[in-house]
């Protein structure tokens, strides 16, 4: 084989093989910038979540982790793709979970500011209520989960036994009025027949609040009569009666319902109408609800 042969055939295998290097080395680097472009969109996807939700509790580890993928991006290390993806996607569950949760109890907050005016709180009791309200906004604005499910169970309690004291001062004042009726017979020192003196104690005066956004503002505390319903229109009394759920957080299926209470600054709804318990309900709402409805079948 002469000289000039051997040159090109060695040429020829030189080239071939800077064609085969330079192939794997494209191919090697257009996978690798793929992957890093996919990698940066799920980057960017965590960045953007900064502008809808809030980091809270997590903040440090979102920052953390933030970092991390950006010198993951910049020295193009895709080995470390994997797992920086799956920390990703733990942390935006979290972080989502986690706003969930403070909205809710965003809204149980009001509610329970609300309550005040609801219930006859006042004294020891409303420092006490003060206190605890103090407490679950701080522990909201801390974004601590834990402590505000703490703190809204023992409101939730001091709340039932308001209701329970509540329902105990209307029983004894229908009692004292019916007590009125009650025929004292005081035996004659003569012969005269026996005289009936029928003792009548003060007459309980009820004053009933005025709030236009409530067709029964005290539908919680006391209980109704045909006087309070009777002229309601058919959309009134179906009013009426949701608003006894309302006041507890509670979220309607129908449109006009919801639509109608969205409506009220009082109103805060929070809880699913499946996830709703009836017996959150007072034994003073419970028979407000039956009689609103026997009004409503007529």
């Amino acid at each position: 084989m002469t000289t000039k042969k051997m040159i090109a055939v060695v040429t020829t295998i030189v080239v071939v093989v800077a064609l085969i290097v330079g192939g794997v080395f494209f191919y090697q680097s257009t996978s690798t910038n793929k992957k890093m472009d996919a990698f940066e969109n799920t980057v960017n996807t965590l960045k953007d979540l900064r502008l809808q939700y809030s980091p809270g509790s997590f903040n440090a580890l979102y920052e953390t982790l933030v970092d991390e993928c950006n010198t993951c991006l910049a020295n193009k290390d895709t080995e470390s793709i994997s797992s920086l993806t799956d920390r990703i996607k733990e942390l935006k569950v979290n972080i989502i979970s986690e706003n969930k949760q403070l909205t809710d109890y965003k809204a149980q907050l009001t509610y329970f500011q609300n309550a005040v005016s609801t219930y006859v709180i006042t004294g020891a009791s409303k420092t006490e209520y003060q206190r605890l309200l103090s407490e679950f906004e701080t522990a909201i604005e801390r974004c601590d989960v834990s402590l505000c499910n703490t703190i809204a169970k023992q409101i939730s309690t001091f709340l039932s036994k308001q209701k329970t004291q509540s329902e105990v001062e209307v029983e004894n004042q229908k009692n004292k009025k019916d007590s009125g009726n009650t025929q004292i017979y005081i035996t004659p020192q003569t012969e005269t027949k026996p005289q009936t003196i029928q003792k009548k104690e003060p007459s309980v005066i009820y004053v009933r609040p005025s709030n236009p956004d409530f067709i029964c503002p005290d539908s919680s505390i006391r209980y109704l009569t045909d006087s309070d319903l009777r002229g309601l229109t058919k959309t009134e009394l179906k009013y009426a009666r949701n608003e006894i759920f309302a006041r507890h957080g509670r979220k309607f299926g129908s449109k006009e319902l919801q639509s109608y209470f969205n409506s009220k600054a009082w109103y805060y709804g929070y809880i699913e109408p499946n996830d709703f318990d009836d017996e959150v309900l007072s034994k003073i709402e419970n028979a407000n609800v039956e009689l609103i409805q026997k009004y409503e079948k007529r």
